[in-house]
C-alpha cells in the first residue's frame, strides 16, 4: 500500500475512486499512518517476485517506450 500512497493528495485520489474510505478525518493522517505502518517490517518473499521481474523487463524494453513516444507525438 505504501507504493501507492506517497502524500495526501494520493489519498484523496483513493478516497475518490472509492479504493480507500478515510475514517480518520484528514487525508494527511492517512498518508502518514499508510507511509509509516511498515516501516520496521521487512518482506523475505515476495509472491509476486517472478511477475514483478517480467513486467519490469517488458516496460523497460524497446517498444513499448518508443510506442508511448509515438502515441503522444503523433495520436
Amino acid at each position: 500500500m505504501d507504493m501507492l500512497v506517497n502524500t495526501q493528495e494520493d489519498v484523496a485520489t483513493l478516497v475518490g475512486s472509492r479504493v480507500l474510505v478515510n475514517y480518520l478525518g484528514s487525508n494527511e493522517e492517512v498518508a502518514n499512518m499508510i507511509n509509516n505502518i511498515s516501516k520496521n517490517v521487512t518482506s523475505v518473499d515476495f509472491f509476486y517476485e517472478d511477475q514483478w521481474k517480467t513486467l519490469n523487463m517488458y516496460c523497460n524494453s524497446y517498444w513499448p517506450k518508443k510506442y508511448s513516444l509515438v502515441e503522444a507525438y503523433l495520436l
